[in-house]
């Protein structure tokens, strides 16, 4: 079993109806890839494995060294706890996990994100900028992330928002979300053209 990995809230706030902007720093840098996962240890009980507690995958929104930020939908009872964490509360974790986010060839690059989808989205959307690629980005909800979707936007992305299906303008999609919620939005619709690779973010707990 991996080593758990110390953190401390920093900031805990309101970003929509439905989701919490949750930062914490970590003990040691976090050394997070875009695309890359926490396993965040809650302290409430497992009622499957008695004597042990209950476990939460989410993608990291941004990693800065130690620093890392997660965009959080409460949809269920380890969400809910890590919405409620305030200032100077423990954070333990696992990981990083998961593939990292890798770039080929020099097309264009697009993200489709239902909810919280955004939070595995937002740090492959600047490392696909800062490799110079035109990137084109669709996010089903209307705010949330005012000041990352204005850096993005500033940066030159195309960013959609409301947006309820996926349209070209890339030659690559990304797609993430919880769970049934992407599901619906992708079934019986005809993607874009061009190499399609789906990035979902684990179901609601």
């Amino acid at each position: 079993m991996a080593d758990i990995r110390h953190a401390r809230v920093v900031r805990s706030e309101a970003a929509g109806e439905g989701f919490w902007l949750v930062g914490a720093v970590a003990e040691a840098d976090v050394r997070a890839l875009p695309g890359q996962w926490g396993a965040f240890h809650t302290d409430l009980p497992n009622p499957l494995k008695p004597g042990q507690t209950l476990r939460r995958a989410w993608s990291f929104a941004r990693v800065d060294g130690p620093r890392f930020e997660l965009f959080v939908a409460v949809v269920g009872t380890c969400t809910r706890w890590l919405a409620e964490r305030r200032p100077g509360d423990a954070l333990p974790f696992t990981g990083p996990w998961g593939s990292r986010f890798v770039l080929d060839g020099d097309d264009a690059v697009g993200f489709y994100a239902a909810g919280s989808g955004i939070s595995a989205v937002a740090t492959m959307v600047e490392a696909a900028r800062l490799a110079g690629r035109p990137v084109r980005l669709a996010w089903d909800r209307h705010g949330g992330l005012d000041e990352r979707v204005a850096g993005w936007r500033a940066a030159g992305a195309d960013v959609e928002l409301g947006a309820t299906v996926v349209e070209e303008g890339a030659r690559r999609w990304w797609y993430a979300g919880d769970g049934e919620r992407l599901d619906a939005v992708l079934a019986g619709r005809d993607v874009p053209p061009g190499r399609v690779e789906r990035f979902y973010t684990p179901r609601p707990a």
